[in-house]
């Protein structure tokens, strides 16, 4: 009885700890953000038109076309600057003989005027030698002096004719510059994705723009970080993205983490640019 008092008042053996060994190994921790936003346009290109109050005879790309640096979009109407150029090329020769019978008048005036002089020299050589009076060395005087005058006249006649013809040749030039401007070209090289023209309407640089490009085709997602992770994203992360509909994931890099938070929602936005930007759209989802 003794000896099953004792073995039930014995306390259980302690429970060993169970000790798992692994060999120490060196791994890179990788941390990641996530983030999502909408696809946009890393530039937008918006094309109006540089001359006002033509009509559009033409359209030549249609939204979804890549275009090409300096390829005509469109055409404008040039039948009334066309007119206009015909009238000053009109104005022009005539200024040209304005300027030839300048010229010719002061070439005139100039033989009048040296041939003066030397009449008044001829009577004041006289007049010392007591051979003529002294009202005929006052009338030499006199005739050599209108002379002059009208060598004076006939140069600011000469100049205002060649002034004349620089007004003209300024606004021919100015007209070839809008003749030139009525051929709508892409600045950039990139694709068409608004159009908002129609042929027949007027062109205007006061309304929506003509066209809109995106430059080189480039797009980008403006994803939403929060607050405490901004300071862990820098320019040129790399970034997987997904899209629904769109099975194997697409890579881009961080090409912008803007400065500034919005106050209202406290988030921050990073700028990715997208490699396949040819798989995903303007206002696009991705995450």
């Amino acid at each position: 009885a003794s000896s099953s008092a004792e073995a039930e008042n014995t306390p259980p053996a302690p429970t060993r700890p169970a000790i798992s060994v692994v060999s120490v190994e060196k791994a890179v921790l990788r941390d990641r953000v996530r983030a999502s936003g909408l696809v946009g346009a890393v530039e937008r290109v918006l094309i109006q038109p540089q001359v006002e109050g033509q009509a559009i005879d033409d359209i030549l790309a249609e939204v979804g076309d890549h275009v090409a640096a300096g390829q005509v979009l469109a055409r404008l109407s040039d039948t009334a600057l066309k007119l206009q150029k015909s009238q000053l090329t009109a104005s022009r020769a005539s200024a040209l003989a304005l300027i030839a019978q300048a010229d010719a008048q002061l070439i005139e005036a100039r033989a009048a005027a040296d041939e003066a002089q030397r009449n008044l020299n001829r009577a004041e050589q006289l007049r010392k030698q007591g051979n003529a009076s002294q009202a005929a060395t006052d009338q030499a005087a006199t005739s050599a002096t209108s002379a002059n005058a009208r060598v004076m006249v006939a140069t600011q006649g000469a100049e205002a004719a060649k002034a004349q013809l620089e007004l003209v040749d300024a606004q021919i030039e100015n007209v070839e510059l809008q003749l030139s401007r009525t051929e709508i070209r892409a600045p950039f090289a990139g694709e068409v994705v608004e159009k908002n023209v129609t042929v027949g309407g007027i062109g205007s640089a006061s309304g929506q723009p003509m066209f809109v490009l995106v430059r080189d085709g480039l797009l980008e997602l403006s994803a939403d970080l929060a607050e405490q992770d901004l300071p862990r994203v820098l320019t040129g992360l790399r970034a997987t993205l997904r899209a629904a509909g769109v099975s194997e994931p697409l890579t881009g890099t961080v090409r912008l983490v803007e400065p500034a938070i919005d106050t209202a929602t406290r988030l921050g936005r990073a700028r990715v640019t997208i490699d396949q930007a040819d798989q995903v759209r303007t206002g696009m989802f991705l995450e």
